[in-house]
């Protein structure tokens, strides 16, 4: 997944934006995902997706402009270590896998193969409307099990 530093960091400004109170980031630079996140609407894995163009959607690939977005079954890999991680804690939640595009702009709800892409703009949105399905302490306790664990 292509990405640079600069949208690295617009996509965390973006997180930073979420309820501290109902959601803790982790940064996670493994298998392509930048960073955690563990709240009550749930668990995320997000990775930062800078190509530019139209997202065009296929049965099993995300393709921006004239490029595929490569790396998607590295990202649900992830996302599943983060729930093995997770679990192992004693929280069994599903854990989103999450493209923020920074610079394409998909349709408001577009999953693909089990990932879902977001523009920058709309993420904060997308995980924090969801229903409430984890007490934020027990999430909070979670995120920092990630955290000192070495979530990385």
């Amino acid at each position: 997944m292509e990405k640079t530093e600069d949208d690295v960091r617009s996509v965390r400004r973006e997180l930073s934006r979420l309820d501290p109170w109902s959601f803790w980031v982790v940064p996670a630079n493994t298998r392509g995902m930048e960073f955690s996140v563990v709240g009550t609407t749930g668990a995320f894995a997000v990775a930062t997706c800078s190509l530019e163009g139209y997202v065009k959607l296929t049965p099993a690939r995300l393709r921006v402009g004239d490029r595929a977005a490569s790396g998607l079954w590295r990202l649900r890999r992830a996302a599943r270590d983060v729930h093995g991680r997770l679990l192992a804690s004693g929280l069994d939640v599903h854990v989103e896998t999450i493209v923020c595009m920074t610079r394409a702009f998909p349709a408001p709800a577009t999953s693909v193969g089990g990932v879902r892409a977001v523009h920058v703009e709309r993420l904060v949105e997308d995980i924090a409307e969801r229903p409430r399905v984890i007490d934020a302490k027990r999430a909070e306790r979670m995120a920092t099990k990630l955290r000192s664990a070495g979530h990385r």
